[in-house]
């Protein structure tokens, strides 16, 4: 007798059975679809950080050579919400200041990278079709494996272009949000599939476009990027904190204490001085070059203000937050700015992240927070070939993880420091062993 168990066992087998024929069948009509013809596939990604946008587009880039496909290039471009400091507007104390293009695909050469190597084909003279990878397109067609997705991607471009009496054809890929399938793309074809090196395309830009090193030489050169904006923590005028990060479960939320938020993600300016102040101690100041880049509160205060309702602030708390936000940039940072091996870039303009990303290229140690995913995605882009800088990541309690990225060297490379249990020698010696590796290794 079969047991309910084995049945439903039974089935599933028969139910992956059947989608591999139906896989086999499929890839082996497109690949015959593919002789004599030439499909191009462009990438392009939802607004988002500059970071998450080029994440995505390695995964996508990766996925069109694996189906066969020839990249088209449309030019990229990132419009972030630029806040100002406007002690002249009544109402709100930060704006968003216009702006087209970010200028860091251009800083970072891609744009002319790939410009250059564009096929000469105008996109009207091609049959061009749209393939939206959202969660709901997944969810939509039950989409739950990287098999799956390649089988659903093949079909659709065989019904797409199967009919048509053009001799090119054109895919646009549109990506939102964090997908699974970028950690499937990733985990099934290797970064060996790039036919270009994101770190080449950078200094050799560099040879054209030189950006100034802000490190001091004959030191370590330490970078810490403390993100702060939009995932940040307001002290108030009258002790309380507020947590901004949307996305959490206690944000625009006043508490008492800022242990009350319950978020172990929260990294505060104070947490990275303190431990920076440690490891400045055992180094000696006169040892360390230190860049300290940080995007700053003025996006935390333009979304404190646009919640001001929800929170029941009164007249008199708002004239007080407007007061505080005017310097609340110049207390959050002053400890840092008083140490004389340390230059600090707070803001949110496009110059300061072009600096910011120069200097992780040219770093031997970097140290961030929790609260970021920016400065892991560009490693697991820009090293994973060769070694990078040592990485320390400040956390509490709960370990955060990479492997999503699937970067080996960042296995290698990645100290995971608790703020509230760790030994500053053990980092010392491990900080010292990394740099004396490095300069041999450059010997």
């Amino acid at each position: 007798m079969i047991t309910t168990k084995l049945w439903s066992k039974l089935k599933r087998v028969v139910s992956r059975g059947r989608f591999f024929f139906k896989h086999w069948r499929t890839d082996k009509k497109y690949r015959r679809f593919l002789k004599g013809r030439t499909i191009y596939f462009s990438i392009r990604p939802s607004v988002a950080g500059f970071s998450d946008q080029l994440f995505r587009f390695t995964a996508i880039y990766k996925l069109g050579k694996f189906l066969g496909l020839r990249y088209f290039h449309i030019p990229f471009q990132s419009k972030p919400l630029i806040i100002e400091q406007d002690q002249e507007v009544k109402n709100s104390f930060y704006k968003p200041q216009d702006t087209k293009d970010y200028g860091i695909y251009n800083f970072i050469g891609l744009n002319s990278h790939f410009n250059s190597i564009n096929p000469e084909i105008a996109i009207d003279d091609m049959e061009t079709i749209s393939i939206s990878l959202t969660r709901s397109d997944l969810e939509k067609y039950k989409i739950d494996c990287f098999d799956q997705l390649i089988c659903f991607l093949e079909m659709t471009i065989l019904q797409g272009f199967m009919e048509s009496s053009k001799k090119a054809f054109l895919i646009n890929y549109k990506i939102s949000d964090e997908l699974p399938a970028f950690r499937w793309i990733n985990a099934s074809i290797s970064n060996q599939t790039l036919d270009f090196d994101f770190r080449g395309i950078y200094f050799k830009n560099c040879e054209t476009n030189s950006q100034p090193l802000r490190f001091d030489n004959d030191r370590i050169r330490l970078l810490i990027h403390s993100r702060q904006g939009d995932t940040a923590v307001i002290k108030t005028p009258w002790n309380t904190f507020i947590q901004v990060w949307g996305r959490k479960a206690n944000s625009f939320i006043e508490f008492n204490q800022i242990h009350q938020i319950n978020d172990f993600s929260i990294v505060t300016v104070e947490d990275f001085y303190l431990f920076y102040k440690n490891l400045r101690q055992v180094f000696g100041a006169e040892k360390l070059s230190t860049l300290l880049f940080s995007d700053g509160f003025a996006r935390s205060f333009f979304k404190l203000f646009t919640r001001a309702r929800i929170l029941n602030f009164t007249q008199s708390q708002l004239e007080q937050l407007k007061k505080w936000a005017l310097t609340y940039n110049e207390e959050a940072f002053k400890e840092f700015k008083e140490s004389v091996e340390l230059k600090t870039f707070i803001g949110e303009e496009p110059e300061k992240l072009f600096d910011l990303v120069h200097s992780l290229f040219n770093a031997d140690i970097v140290i961030f927070g929790t609260q970021q995913l920016m400065i892991p995605k560009l490693y697991s882009l820009y090293f994973w070939d060769n070694d990078g800088p040592l990485c320390i990541v400040l956390y509490r309690k709960k370990m955060v993880s990479y492997r999503n990225l699937c970067n080996s060297q960042m296995s290698k490379n990645f100290v995971f420091v608790n703020l509230d249990n760790y030994n500053i020698f053990e980092i010392q010696r491990r900080i010292m062993k990394f740099v004396d590796e490095r300069k041999n290794n450059k010997i």
